[in-house]
C-alpha cells in the first residue's frame, strides 16, 4: 500500500501545483495547455469504407427531430435525450471511418464535410449545454477553443471544425459552402433539417444561400440611401466569393433579391457595408446571454 505524503511534503506539492499553473496562465494563448476532446474511432484498415459510402440517416433524423423550421436548434430537449445524445456520438464514430485516400466525387466530398462540420459542431456546444452563448468556449486565450481543440477522427488524421473548414471545404472552391456550414451562433447561417447529399447538394447549398441572404441581419438593400448591407461572413471570406466586389456581387446575385439586382446593375459602385455579427446560440430557447462586445474576442476570421 502506498504511503500518503506528510503534511509537509502535500504542502509543498500543492505550491509546486500552484506555481505551473500560475506559470501556464502566464504563457501566450497558442502555448497554454488546453482540454482537447477528440471524437470518433480510429478504425483498422479493413473496416474503413470510401467516403461516398458513408450513411448520413442517422444524422438526418437527428436534424428532423430538433432543428426548427427556422433552421434553430432545440438544445434542451437533445441535451435530455441520452438515446439521441449516443446517436450523435455514433454518428461522428461513423464519419470516422472514412478512407480519406479513397478517390471520392467532389460533391460527396463537400456533403460528407458539411454534415461532419455541423454535427461536431452540435457536439461540441451538447456538451457544454446550457450555456447560452460560444463566449466561454470560443474566446481568444479563455483554454479550450470550440473550433481549435474538439476534434473528430476521419481515417488516419484528425481535425478540429477550422481544419475541416480552412484545409477541407475552402479548397473544394464552392464559396457556398458559407451559406451552410454552421458554427452555433445566431450569426451564422440557420442549419439545414436534413442532411446534405451528393445528389441533392447542389439544390441545397442554391437554398441555403437565398434563405441565407433573405435574413435581413444578412442582407439589408436600403433603397433610399442606395446602398446595402451584409453579414461580415461574406468580408470575412470574401476571395471565396471572387477577387474584387464586381466578382463577389456577381456571384451572390443569384441569391439576391430580384430588385436589388437590378439596382446593382444600373449602379454597380452602389456602396457595399458589413453589419454585426449576432454571437449568441442557436438556440430555439430565449437567449438570455448578451452577446461579447467584440468579435475578435471569439477568434473571428480574418478579414
Amino acid at each position: 500500500m502506498p504511503t500518503l505524503p506528510r503534511p509537509q511534503s502535500r504542502r509543498a506539492l500543492w505550491l509546486l501545483l500552484l506555481a505551473v499553473a500560475g506559470a501556464a496562465a502566464t504563457l501566450p494563448a497558442d502555448q497554454r495547455p488546453t482540454a482537447r476532446v477528440v471524437v470518433g474511432c480510429n478504425w483498422p484498415p479493413r473496416a474503413r469504407v470510401a467516403l461516398a459510402a458513408i450513411d448520413h440517416a442517422g444524422w438526418n433524423s437527428l436534424l428532423r427531430t430538433y432543428v426548427t423550421a427556422d433552421g434553430l436548434v432545440d438544445y434542451a430537449a437533445w441535451h435530455k435525450s441520452p438515446h439521441d445524445l449516443q446517436a450523435l456520438r455514433d454518428y461522428l464514430v461513423e464519419l470516422s471511418r472514412a478512407d480519406l485516400l479513397s478517390p471520392a466525387p467532389r460533391a460527396a466530398q463537400i456533403a460528407f464535410w458539411m454534415n461532419a462540420y455541423n454535427a461536431l459542431t452540435i457536439f461540441g456546444i451538447l456538451r457544454e449545454y446550457p450555456a447560452r452563448s460560444l463566449a466561454h468556449h470560443a474566446r481568444a486565450g479563455a483554454g479550450y477553443n470550440l473550433w481549435r481543440d474538439l476534434v473528430l477522427r476521419v481515417g488516419r488524421g484528425e481535425y478540429s471544425l477550422g481544419q475541416i473548414e480552412h484545409d477541407r471545404l475552402r479548397p473544394l472552391h464552392d464559396a457556398r459552402i458559407h451559406f451552410g456550414i454552421v458554427c452555433g451562433s445566431r450569426g451564422c447561417p440557420r442549419l439545414r433539417n436534413e442532411a446534405y447529399t451528393p445528389g441533392a447538394l447542389n439544390g441545397q447549398l442554391n437554398a441555403d444561400g437565398r434563405r441565407f441572404l433573405a435574413q435581413p441581419a444578412n442582407f439589408n438593400h436600403d433603397r433610399q440611401a442606395g446602398t446595402l448591407r451584409f453579414s461580415p461572413i461574406l468580408q470575412w471570406y470574401a476571395n471565396d466569393f471572387g477577387k474584387t466586389d464586381a466578382e463577389r456581387l456577381q456571384a451572390i446575385a443569384p441569391f439576391l433579391p430580384v430588385d436589388a439586382v437590378e439596382q446593382l446593375r444600373r449602379t454597380p459602385e452602389m456602396p457595399i457595408h458589413f453589419g454585426e455579427y449576432d454571437w449568441q446560440l442557436n438556440d430555439a430557447a430565449t437567449n438570455a446571454e448578451p452577446p461579447p462586445s467584440s468579435p475578435e474576442d471569439l477568434g473571428a476570421p480574418p478579414d
